[in-house]
């Protein structure tokens, strides 16, 4: 009869809804921890990854690259007014 009666107990939807917020939050915690260890570990990236890494890659060689360039039109520019403004 005891076991009978537990089953007879009802719970609210409210008491669902905590359950579900709580085991999402749970789920989501696991997921994200896995992901974070297998970065720490040095898996291989994804292709997403590897892809920003390759971009990342290719930004600053063109960094150095505009700034090599500056730097030599900034001489020609030094060069070209010396040369028109004889002392």
């Amino acid at each position: 009869m005891a076991a009978l009666h537990l089953m007879a107990v009802r719970i609210s939807p409210l008491q669902i809804l905590a359950f579900l917020v709580l085991a999402a939050l749970a789920v989501s915690g696991w997921v994200y921890g896995l992901r974070w260890k297998r970065v720490a570990l040095g898996d291989e990236p994804t292709q997403m990854e590897a892809l920003l890494i390759d971009l990342q890659d290719q930004l600053d060689l063109m960094r150095a690259d505009n700034e090599t360039l500056a730097e030599k039109l900034r001489e020609c520019e030094r060069a070209t007014s010396e040369s028109s403004n004889p002392r």
